[in-house]
């Protein structure tokens, strides 16, 4: 959408790119990897669910860019705080506690 502020996250993995995380108006964010990330047989392991090389490309094409509202993909959700830490994380930020990329 024309003129629409985007916040994005650049993310590495042992200092490789992996992809990015954009956050857009109305909570929606997107998780895109990087074709760089995709195409190197030698990249680290993501993920148990895309660690097989020879599968890889084609599993992470399938999967990627995801857009979500709200929560960001489990990948990187299952990283962020829980219960009472996510409570007032939210309070202090004054953001919904589900709200995952404010």
């Amino acid at each position: 959408m024309a003129g629409e502020q985007v916040s994005a996250l650049r993310l590495t993995l042992h200092g490789q790119l992996v992809g990015y995380v954009a956050g857009y108006a109305h909570n929606r964010t997107v998780l895109s990897l990087a074709p760089s990330f995709v195409e190197d047989a030698n990249r680290p392991a993501l993920t148990l669910s895309l660690a097989n090389p020879a599968t890889f490309a084609a599993r992470a094409g399938k999967s990627f860019p995801v857009a979500t509202n709200m929560q960001l993909h489990p990948l990187l959700s299952n990283l962020l705080p829980e219960g009472a830490l996510r409570q007032l994380l939210a309070q202090r930020l004054k953001v919904h506690e589900h709200n995952e990329f404010p």
